[in-house]
């Protein structure tokens, strides 16, 4: 397996590993749920993102109160999935929306 991602910057949150700040969404990010799926439009830039139902769960749940933890859990119970494989989703679609500067960040 190739490490072709060390390349990229670090996540703005990544500077706050030390310290756990549950996700919080961009107040300005405009979303709309078609059935269980969210569709996300990002203002500033034009893009549009589609979150499947695990997703939009996730992005439900940013609410800047509930821990990955605890988004992890109500995975769980929602999808009856083991809880490493529901904290390993809610991790990495958590940093891929802060990558795609969906969340807000510590600092804001």
């Amino acid at each position: 397996m190739s490490d072709q991602h060390n390349d990229l910057p670090e996540p703005a949150w990544v500077a706050t590993s030390a310290t756990i700040i549950p996700p919080s969404r961009r107040t300005d990010v405009v979303s709309c749920v078609i059935d269980r799926e969210i569709v996300l439009s990002e203002p500033d830039r034009g893009d549009v993102y589609y979150l499947n139902e695990t997703a939009s769960a996730v992005w439900t749940s940013c609410d800047g109160a509930t821990s990955t933890r605890d988004m992890a859990e109500a995975l769980v119970a929602r999808f009856e999935v083991p809880f490493e494989l529901a904290l390993d989703n809610v991790e990495q679609v958590a940093a891929w929306f802060a990558e795609s500067d969906l969340l807000e960040t510590p600092d804001q």
